[in-house]
């Protein structure tokens, strides 16, 4: 019997497997290329072909041999002119040449004998070669690669049928040329159908990312603008518009804040007021009041550390928040400060100075800010132009 040999099962299984396979990726994928579901809709013949060889095959050996070998030599010719045809609405006329093609040729199988027509076959596969060899080279130099595959898949199962009509048998030589083509073949039509799909699918998921970035990116910029707009609103809302110093609501809320943030920390206050202020307004005027109170602003702002907060407490007064100070530094800063309004200033000014420290000056910071208010007010029973710690007087009453 024809397929109790291994080569022939192979190349029956082989050939109905990817024939299934191309005719239904040609009738279910709805998007492609006229061109390829053509190609497909050809595998019809070696399908149909391979059944009635394998139905006949049990009554008559060399019948079914040559259905075998007509459906795939058809295969080949319908296969290549289909691909040279120009790609356009006249293809589809060639949907239904497959099945007239089919009908035609098997009732005619006995009048193709591939053993008696033996120089026609030869001619028919050597014209297929051709063509598929020069259009590889044409392909290859135009750098349509899948089309190139294609032709070479075709080739190759020319070539198979050759080794068939040389060796009067399926060897193993035509089962390896012919698995070949069908899968360079395969490999052309899933490239341009279901391949095709995911490649627009993916393009298309790749732009949907890169709009949603882009989007997300412009809402993100649009927020942090928002944010930031409102960040210079809020601060601008703290400070005071004389000075550009904190508030006193401020600047007693940064004092909250640090003794919440860092309650195991030192930290010292210090509360000035610039010395016979009542006097430069009366004398001088308002206007010269307020440049004094910007002049001593202007230093400290240059003058204290990056870590430290200085806001405008009402007034004349000042108050300054020294994170992780101790009393003794405290005095150093506040010191080289007094020196320094003393020294670079016009009008000549002075400050008086009073200086607390928590924990030991007070827990919170209304205790802190009492303080160094009642050391203020020492400094000034001293004479003025002097700094006092709270430390010093919190003994008395």
């Amino acid at each position: 019997m024809l397929f109790f040999y291994l080569e022939n099962q192979m190349f029956l299984l082989i050939s109905v497997i990817f024939s299934a396979y191309f005719i239904i990726n040609a009738l279910v994928v709805k998007f492609q290329p006229l061109k390829t579901r053509a190609f497909g809709l050809n595998f019809v013949i070696p399908l149909f072909f391979n059944i009635a060889a394998f139905l006949a095959a049990p009554y008559d050996k060399s019948h079914a041999l040559n259905l075998l070998f007509l459906g795939h030599i058809l295969l080949t010719v319908f296969c290549t002119s289909t691909l040279l045809f120009k790609e356009g609405e006249g293809l589809k006329i060639y949907y239904m040449f497959p099945f007239l093609v089919t009908g035609v040729a098997y009732f005619n199988a006995n009048l193709l004998e591939y053993s008696s027509k033996l120089v026609l076959f030869i001619i028919v596969i050597t014209a297929v070669l051709l063509t598929n060899a020069f259009m590889i080279f044409y392909c290859f130099y135009n750098k349509k690669k899948y089309y190139c595959i294609a032709y070479f898949g075709l080739f190759m199962i020319s070539a198979a049928l050759g080794v068939w009509l040389l060796t009067d048998t399926i060897t193993a030589e035509t089962v390896f040329l012919t698995g070949a083509g069908f899968l360079l073949c395969s490999v052309f039509v899933y490239q341009n159908s279901l391949g095709q799909l995911f490649r627009e699918y993916s393009k298309n998921v790749d732009d949907l990312r890169r709009m949603n970035f882009s989007i997300q990116s412009e809402v993100i910029k649009r927020v942090n603008e928002i944010e930031r707009s409102n960040r210079r609103l809020l601060e601008k809302s703290k400070k005071d518009s004389l000075t550009d110093l904190y508030s006193n609501s401020a600047i007693t809320g940064s004092l909250e804040a640090i003794l919440k943030r860092t309650p195991h920390y030192m930290l010292s206050v210090i509360m000035m007021d610039i010395d016979d202020f009542k006097n430069i307004n009366d004398t001088m005027g308002h206007r010269a009041g307020d440049r004094c109170i910007k002049m001593v602003a202007n230093l400290a702002k240059s003058s204290f550390r990056q870590d430290d907060v200085i806001g405008r407490y009402g007034g004349d007064e000042f108050l300054v928040i020294l994170p992780s100070t101790p009393p003794a530094r405290a005095f150093t800063i506040a010191e080289q400060f007094r020196r320094l309004v003393q020294t670079n200033t016009s009008p000549k000014l002075t400050v008086s100075v009073g200086i607390s420290s928590y924990p030991d000056d007070g827990k919170t910071a209304s205790e802190l800010i009492e303080a160094a208010d009642r050391a203020l007010y020492k400094s000034k029973e001293k004479g003025k132009n002097t700094i006092t710690l709270y430390s010093e007087i919190k003994s008395q009453p």
